[in-house]
């Protein structure tokens, strides 16, 4: 459960590349959030051209989740609304992204749980409370989930 979403508007083209320098435009709304959902304009691809979705799609950079995973220790999950955190692209950068954010080789045992393939609707920001609900899969490291947003009255 995330009680502190916060929707970052940061528009990518195909192969696109979210940065640390994108996300730094963005610091103080990110100071207070819990999970972060990028919102690149991809998802609008899914249904237009669902090979170009696939194959194509911006991706976090390295420089960017290491943004994240050190400069916000209340972060606690990210979400993109494209078909990967990473693209088939650029599997070197891909890699690496899915490293940081999964915590391997930190001491501290600090993880961001990751979250991708999501329509962000910038209504999202104004929810109270976003829920992912896993299905448990024995002996694997990722999951389906269903995706909740609980707002206001």
């Amino acid at each position: 459960m995330f009680i502190a979403p916060a929707v970052i508007e940061v528009p990518k083209s195909a192969n696109g590349m979210i940065t640390d320098a994108d996300l730094r435009l963005h610091a103080a709304r990110l100071s207070d959030a819990d999970l972060v959902l990028l919102r690149t304009g991809w998802s609008d691809q899914r249904s237009a051209d669902p090979t170009s979705y696939a194959a194509h799609g911006p991706l976090l950079h390295p420089s960017g989740a290491r943004y994240l995973i050190e400069s916000f220790p209340r972060l606690k999950g990210v979400a993109i609304d494209a078909v990967s955190i990473g693209a088939p692209n650029f599997r070197d950068e891909s890699r690496e992204t899915h490293r940081i954010l999964t915590g391997v080789g930190r001491t501290d045992g600090r993880f961001i749980l990751i979250l991708e393939d999501l329509r962000i609707d910038p209504d999202l920001d104004r929810a109270r409370r976003i829920y992912a609900w896993p299905l448990l899969i024995e002996g694997s490291d990722g999951s389906p989930c269903t995706i909740v947003a609980e707002f206001p009255d």
